[in-house]
């Protein structure tokens, strides 16, 4: 069964549940789990209550647009926070077949990411919550010297994408095994990690196709036994070369999205893309623009709605304005690399930055 199945089974019981002690509660259930929105009036007539069963998984939806309703958002993404809740409202055997299904569906993830990276000896492993490694990147003493960890990332990123992976998973780097004092040159440590459940079920049927084609980043000699190793450092070489003659661009792309940002900037997700570095490289030449600018479009792809229902999901549950859907998707389809492309996200920026230099009110969720 997948997991928006799983999670809309769920949301029923919780209606069941709700609808037993008085209160009326919109409940929305996807892949990444289940989200309930409670109106002002029924929140305040039955508040102990509401507490009582979700305690901090309760909380008002914060949103300064004067036209939005206020509404409590009842919030569970986390399968380890689903199953406690579960637990406590008595459903004790759903508890146990959700638990049982996500763990097994992470579990599986796992082991046929260390089928198809076990040339790299790259380890995944899987908790109730995420499917997440700990390795030990080699890059080129040069790259580390000069980029240092991001170097160590990128790495990372791009073997995934070699095996056909392009689900990002979030990541966190530090300089040579133990951290910045390390003195091991050229080795990155990463720890990376997918945790939602959208990301899980792409991962899954990613890595499985894979599979099935029998990628492989080695070359085996069979008169020698001598293991050839794909160069993934020449090929990051090959991008700083390559982005010489656009980097004007690339900076000029991010000052029109970190000028975006600060017109919102109580949206979260546009709060998590200035974290990528992106004022910095509205100032800043070379790999630094390059690379912000694409995590700032892996970032949109994440966050941009994919149909109409989760449009909706994303407006109405959570607040998202119209522009902020538009900017995720115009910068989405963004192609650094096309002067059409470029000219046509800078004019969309543009045009709405004139139209919200006329307004004000800024908005929390994204």
């Amino acid at each position: 069964m997948s997991r928006e199945k799983l999670h809309q089974e769920i949301a029923e019981i919780l209606q069941k549940k709700m609808q037993e002690k008085g209160i009326k509660c919109e409940w929305i259930a996807d892949a990444n789990g289940i989200v309930g929105r409670v109106d002002e009036e029924a929140y305040k007539a039955k508040e102990q209550i509401l507490k009582g069963i979700f305690g901090r998984n309760v909380a008002r939806n914060l949103s300064h647009n004067l036209e939005e309703p206020v509404f409590y958002k009842v919030d569970y993404q986390s399968p380890a926070k689903l199953i406690e809740l579960l637990n406590t409202l008595g459903e004790t055997d759903k508890a146990i077949e959700y638990q049982k299904a996500i763990d097994q569906e992470n579990n599986e993830i796992a082991a046929k990411l260390n089928q198809l990276m076990k040339e790299e000896h790259v380890q995944w492993t899987a908790s109730i919550d995420r499917v997440f490694c700990t390795h030990i990147q080699k890059i080129d003493d040069d790259a580390y010297r000069t980029i240092g960890r991001d170097a160590g990332e990128d790495a990372f990123r791009d073997n995934l994408k070699f095996y056909g992976v392009t689900v990002s998973p979030k990541i966190s780097t530090a300089l040579g095994i133990e951290g910045r004092a390390d003195k091991h040159l050229g080795l990155v440590k990463v720890e990376a990690s997918f945790s939602w459940g959208e990301a899980l079920q792409e991962l899954n049927t990613q890595v499985d196709k894979a599979l099935v084609s029998g990628v492989t980043r080695h070359k085996t000699s069979i008169t020698t036994n001598k293991v050839e190793t794909v160069d993934t450092t020449s090929q990051f070489k090959d991008r700083l070369g390559g982005i010489k003659q656009e980097q004007v661009n690339y900076s000029e792309i991010c000052d029109k999205i970190a000028k975006f940002c600060a017109q919102y900037p109580n949206v979260d997700g546009l709060k998590e893309m200035q974290k990528l570095g992106i004022r910095r490289a509205a100032h800043s030449t070379g790999e630094i623009a390059s690379k912000a600018l694409n995590k700032a479009i892996e970032l949109a792809e994440w966050k941009k709605s994919d149909s109409d229902f989760t449009k909706g999901f994303h407006h109405k549950m959570r607040g998202r304005v119209p522009e902020v859907e538009e900017f995720y998707q115009q910068l989405a389809k963004l192609n650094p690399e096309d002067p059409s492309s470029v000219e046509q996200f800078k004019s969309f920026v543009d045009r709405e930055l004139d139209i919200k230099h006329e307004q004000s009110g800024n908005y929390r969720y994204s």
